[in-house]
């Protein structure tokens, strides 16, 4: 699946649990993992059309298992999907301070490009401060001691959130847009603009190389995936006056933005 059928296939799922079981139904789904499970495989077949070797990736395509864990400066903790390295081979290190053994040591580890994809498909506002916490504790974790590494950061946000009033009715209403959602998407924009974009690696361990902030309407007939501040007003979903932007947050170039970082890093 491509983008636009990958962002209508989650509209279809989503909406379907609700006319099946209403809310609960939906909580269920989303549970599953079944909706970001095809933004992954998304990722994975962008990944290859750039000329990826699928043997590379971690997940392989269309499967859930099989994850690599890296171990970083306090944890080691299973990555959402990784490229593994070429031309270098992994060696066992015992880290002392952890007490643990990393079956790939801190030279191969550096070299793996590792995206974690996040979504928050119920609510805009809900979790909020969880979320951004847990973001921020996984970059520095890893870049703590795997300084040279690559991390990416791929986020789905709906912009309109459904109408749990009517989904307990198993009926499908999106909220209206208003002041409230013109105030979250500003939070999350900001937010991952502050950790977007690092390049110093002796420094910023907190920061992505590159984040990607997906936001879509899915109420329309053909979900639409926002790539710029300039759409985001000019289909009223912000005023005039939002001052945040989206363009280095977009899909269409985030893929070649961190395989460039990527490359250029390693000296490919």
């Amino acid at each position: 699946m491509n983008l636009q059928e990958s962002l209508s296939e989650i509209k279809q799922l989503l909406e379907n649990s609700i006319l099946e079981n209403g809310t609960v139904g939906k909580r269920n789904l989303i549970r599953t993992s079944k909706p970001i499970n095809i933004i992954h495989d998304l990722i994975k077949r962008e990944f290859i059309n750039l000329g990826i070797s699928s043997d590379r990736i971690y997940p392989q395509l269309n499967q859930t298992t099989g994850e690599i864990a890296i171990t970083g400066f306090l944890k080691k903790k299973k990555q959402d999907i990784v490229i593994l390295p070429k031309n270098i081979d992994p060696e066992n290190e015992f880290i002392s301070e952890l007490n643990i053994s990393d079956p790939y040591g801190k030279d191969y580890s550096e070299r793996i490009l590792s995206i974690n994809v996040r979504s928050q498909l119920s609510s805009v506002a809900k979790n909020f401060d969880t979320i951004f916490e847990r973001t921020f504790a996984e970059s520095i974790n890893l870049h703590q001691r795997l300084k040279k590494m690559v991390l990416g950061e791929v986020f789905l946000l709906p912009i309109r959130e459904f109408d749990d009033s009517f989904s307990e009715n198993k009926i499908v209403k999106y909220r209206e847009l208003g002041p409230r959602v013109e105030s979250q998407l500003s939070k999350y924009i900001n937010y991952f603009n502050l950790i977007n974009g690092r390049r110093n690696i002796n420094d910023d361990h907190h920061k992505y190389e590159r984040v990607c902030l997906m936001l879509v309407d899915f109420s329309l007939k053909i979900p639409k995936l926002y790539q710029s501040s300039l759409e985001l007003k000019e289909d009223g979903i912000v005023s005039d006056n939002f001052n945040f932007s989206l363009e280095n947050l977009n899909y269409n170039n985030f893929f070649f933005d961190i395989i460039n970082t990527y490359n250029s890093r390693f000296n490919l």
